[in-house]
């Protein structure tokens, strides 16, 4: 028997030129390609991977965990949800000469996904890909929200502000990830009567 190795993994975001938030690492988040070791720490680590791509993250935040099982290699997969510096993109063709793979995240997509695999409160999920990478949306969405340390980050120029209403237009899709039909209001999002109304 084997202790559980720890690995890393990081979606990295950006906004488009119409606003809506892109997905710059595809359908795949970016990986370390080995598992953590006792001397590095993590969240530099997390920081490397967006290097690797031209990835100079603005937020880095761990939002999620999972234990990955057979056919994977056994471990414990740590996430991170990195929104990235970027410059103002006049169209989509200069922000795909950055990151080719980019995908934009659209009511569509959730859609056409549909919600993750419902579990019991005291199982195990078992999340898809695309299910992490809406819960980093989440958690980004509630750091905005109530974290002085991301909102100050984001309080450069415009991109807060634009970061606020594109997770704003989400909300109604990541609120119901886990429950079906409408949230009362009290608990759709905790911290959202301090984001200023959308423009």
């Amino acid at each position: 028997m084997n202790p559980l190795p720890v690995r890393i993994e990081a979606w990295g975001y950006v906004l488009g030129p119409d606003g809506v938030i892109n997905l710059v690492t595809g359908q795949h988040p970016w990986r370390g390609a080995l598992p953590v070791m006792s001397d590095q720490d993590i969240n530099a680590e997390a920081l490397l991977l967006a290097a690797v791509d031209q990835g100079r993250p603005r937020v880095s935040h761990s939002t999620s965990w999972r234990q990955l099982l057979a056919p994977q290699p056994p471990a414990l997969m740590l996430t991170y949800a990195q929104i990235l510096h970027q410059p103002d993109f006049e169209d989509y063709d200069e922000l795909y000469g950055m990151w080719p793979d980019a995908v934009p995240i659209t009511f569509e997509a959730a859609d056409y996904v549909g919600p993750p695999p419902p579990h019991g409160a005291t199982e195990r999920p078992q999340p898809r890909l695309v299910d992490v990478a809406r819960h980093s949306l989440r958690h980004l969405a509630h750091l905005l929200a109530t974290d002085a340390g991301v909102r100050g980050a984001l309080a450069v120029g415009s991109i807060a502000h634009q970061w606020r209403i594109a997770l704003r237009r989400l909300k109604p899709v990541l609120a119901k990830m886990y429950m079906p039909g409408d949230l009362p209001a009290d608990e759709q999002w905790p911290g959202d009567q301090q984001l200023p109304a959308a423009a």
